[in-house]
Order: C-alpha cells, then structure tokens, then sequence
C-alpha cells in the first residue's frame, strides 16, 4: 500500500478545521457504536422501559429512540445500511488519511 497520508497545516484555520472534523467524525462512530450497543441491551424488542429510564426519554418513545439510533449507526458505522459498503469505506478513508495530527 502507497504512503497517502495527507499532513495538513493545522495552523492554517481552513487545515484544523479539516483535522478537527476528521476527528470528530472518528469518534462520532465509535460514541454511536457504543450507544447502540447499550440502546440493544436496554430492551427486549417489545419493552423499552429500561431504555427510556438510562436515556431521560419520555414513556413512550423508547422504540422510536432506538430505530433513530440504529439508523445512525447504519449510516455512519454499518455497511449494510443506508451508507452502504461505499460510503462505509469512504468515510474510513478520510479519517484514516487525515484524523489523528
């Protein structure tokens, strides 16, 4: 594999905000991975009781908080959800080539 790491300026404003959002991005998909691994322990796919409780959420909206979620998760961390494979691979790309300065 060629050397294509990009080294950005971080002292240029436009070069950390880059960084800053490469960054972000990583750990925006690790934070949502964990929640939903917590979110599929707090039910049982009928009762969200104990979910809405760990989370503050109104009675009621548990079900509704949780496909939020696990959408999320498709989108950002899942190569089977609305992502897809492609996008999946795209956003590792731009955190592995740039996150981390």
């Amino acid at each position: 594999m060629a050397n294509d790491y990009i080294v950005i300026n971080v002292a240029k404003p436009l070069g950390g905000k880059a960084v800053q959002a490469a960054n972000q991005l990583l750990q925006l998909r690790s934070l949502i991975a964990s929640l939903v691994q917590s979110i599929n322990h707090l039910n049982d796919g009928v009762t969200y009781t104990t979910l809405e409780a760990q989370f503050g959420l109104a009675a009621g909206v548990g079900a509704n908080f949780a496909t939020l979620m696990n959408i999320q998760q498709n989108i950002l961390v899942g190569s089977t959800g609305a992502g897809g494979a492609t996008q999946q691979g795209q956003i590792i790309e731009f955190c592995a080539r740039i996150a981390g300065q």
